[in-house]
């Protein structure tokens, strides 16, 4: 009997790339020194004597406890990627990038260049093998790029580490992205690059139709966890809920969202030592790219503020049960360098008593405070103190911020960048996979903080809590494959892609509520028949047309081809138009509960 963990990742492949019998499709790929063979070189080879691809729906499955090496880039181009370890004891498969010892050239960079859709669950990807602390002087610049539009990026139970740029760029829109369970490490390296970057996800100015976070944590961070700045088109729909940000330096701030389409949403986060340079009220280097939101300070430079975007009247704000914490030895340096006067016009170079740091800085714009009205009170809840269990050290972080007022005359310079001396604590991976640990005590008021009672931040850190939803944590992910989790259909902004029939808002079956079922755009086929999805990554799937919400709309639900077996369940949703309760969710309190794995299309 399969686990429930297993069930969902053979049905998370049928949902997002159609795959028929994903067991049949599946190729186990041996490690390294089992095979001898670059796991790019296996991903570009599996193809017919003609060119085209052995099985367009293969999943390739790295064993645990393995070690995969690339020497150059996994080109997805013409497929859709399908990576996941396999299920079972151990820890999940790594992925290093080397040298390419027949170019001579370090050339996977970045590891998967993303020219179609990518789907990769449960493994462990790398920048440089930091197994070996010199090969850091060819840590990569990106782990994950896009260089062609209109593709979802899907990432569950991964971890990434150490690239100097960023570890996610879009050079080209991306349709979804959509990161659960995910930890992000170690983001930037002043060896090779400057404070500029050291981002988790870099939008570039690119469009975004759905960005999804959750149950993420992101840790040693140089710049922001969300870049998207000269944007020439939205994030249109965001959703940043439960995750955990701690030690960061927030350069240019934490969550720069430039242009926002029809929602945001960021919900109970937890934030600790996440803004540790502080705001400074005359760093003309770092307020350079804080002026999007059009705020000053008196002295009539740049506000630093933690999440901003470009001002608009349009965009639904859901802001609500985040909670924040300064540790004491970062109030120590806000103190050393901030006399409370702000600017006096005078250059700082941190010994002539310029001292313009104001503390931690605001986590919120102006704009966005006046767009939650009187809900921006309990938007973000200041914490008297909070420790996690088991971190990277922040006076590692702290040595290196000293050195920024200090040597660097507050610039990018990095001419005196002294690795020994002042990096942050750049833990290899393996601590990531073994020791870090973001839990917090159980009596601090974020424990209950979130919304319906849960801990504010990533619940991976509170299996006992995750496991309420269907989850595992972090920890239990090294034994057996994290599952996915999604909020309750209630806790969803509305509406969601309306007018596109064709983007899939989420990919899991946790919706209860049939009024919840977001209006469907032009194109819908007729009420009362079953119908093509017409989506790329969806071939195969039927969607029901029901009759009209209350809003005056029809309403529209995607079941995977498995919604044929389920024979009269599916016919009673066609009579109905409604959801009906199935399976797992055939409760007594969950009315018009959805089939495992349907989706919802707006």
């Amino acid at each position: 009997m399969r686990t429930a963990t297993s069930a969902w990742i053979g049905l998370l492949v049928l949902l997002l790339f159609g795959a028929a019998n994903s067991r049949a499709q599946e190729l186990i790929v041996e490690p390294f020194n089992v095979s001898g063979q670059y796991l790019n070189e296996v991903i570009a080879g599996d193809t017919t004597a003609t060119g085209e691809r052995n099985d367009p729906n293969r999943v390739y499955v790295l064993r645990r406890n393995g070690v995969y090496l690339v020497n150059d880039d996994i080109i997805v181009r013409g497929f859709d990627l399908r990576l996941m370890t396999e299920e079972g004891e151990g820890e999940k498969a790594i992925i290093y990038p080397v040298v390419n010892t027949q170019t001579g050239t370090f050339a996977a960079d970045p590891i998967i260049r993303m020219e179609g859709n990518v789907w990769i669950k449960d493994v462990v990807l790398v920048g440089y093998l930091d197994a070996d602390p010199s090969e850091v002087v060819n840590i990569a610049s990106t782990i994950v790029r896009t260089t062609a539009p209109g593709y979802d990026l899907i990432m569950d139970g991964v971890i990434m580490s150490n690239t100097r740029g960023q570890h996610i760029r879009t050079e080209a829109a991306a349709r979804v992205i959509r990161i659960t369970n995910t930890i992000f490490a170690n983001m930037g390296d002043l060896g090779r690059s400057n404070f500029g970057a050291g981002k988790a996800i870099d939008l570039r100015d690119t469009s975004v139709d759905t960005l999804f976070i959750q149950n993420c944590t992101f840790v040693n961070f140089q710049d922001r966890i969300i870049r998207h700045r000269s944007s020439t088109a939205p994030i249109n729909n965001l959703i940043f809920d439960h995750n955990t940000i701690l030690n960061g330096m927030s350069y240019h701030g934490t969550l720069a969202l430039g242009w926002v389409g029809k929602s945001v949403r960021i919900t109970n986060n937890l934030f600790l030592d996440s803004f540790v340079l502080g705001a400074d009220t005359s760093d003309a280097s770092r307020q350079a790219e804080f002026d999007e939101h059009g705020e000053l300070y008196p002295n009539g430079k740049p506000r630093m503020i933690w999440i901003f975007s470009v001002p608009n009247d349009t965009t639904q704000w859901i802001v609500s049960n985040n909670y924040w914490a300064v540790s004491d030895s970062v109030k120590a340096f806000y103190a050393k360098y901030g006399d409370g006067a702000g600017d006096d016009g005078n250059p700082d170079n941190g010994t002539d008593g310029d001292n313009d740091i104001i503390g931690p800085g605001a986590p919120l714009s102006y704009h966005i405070n006046s767009r939650l009205g009187a809900d921006s009170v309990n938007a973000f809840i200041e914490l008297e103190d909070l420790e996690v269990a088991n971190r990277p050290y922040i006076s590692k972080m702290l040595r290196m911020a000293e050195w920024y007022r200090t040597q660097t005359g507050r610039t990018k310079s990095t001419t005196s960048f002294v690795r020994a001396l002042h990096d942050f604590d750049r833990k290899p991976v393996t601590y990531f996979l073994r020791e870090f640990d973001a839990s917090y005590p159980t009596d601090s008021p974020a424990y209950t903080g979130a919304a319906k009672g849960f801990p504010a931040g990533d619940l991976n850190w509170f299996p006992d809590k995750k496991s309420r939803v269907g989850t595992d944590g972090h920890r239990a992910a090294a034994r057996q494959p994290a599952s996915d989790s999604l909020p309750a259909a209630s806790e969803l902004p509305e509406p969601v892609h309306e007018g596109n029939p064709h983007h899939v808002h989420a990919a899991r079956a946790d919706y209860r509520h049939a009024a919840r079922v977001q209006p469907a755009g032009a194109g819908g086929c007729p009420s009362g028949r079953w119908c093509s999805a017409g989506s790329r990554s969806l071939h195969g799937h039927l969607g029901w047309h029901g009759p009209a919400g209350p809003e005056g709309s029809p309403r529209r639900l995607l079941l995977p081809p498995g919604g044929r077996r389920h024979g009269a369940d599916a016919q009673d949703v066609a009579a109905s138009g409604q959801l009906m309760p199935y399976g797992d969710d055939n409760r007594a309190d969950a009315p018009g509960a959805a089939a495992p794995g349907a989706l919802l299309l707006a």
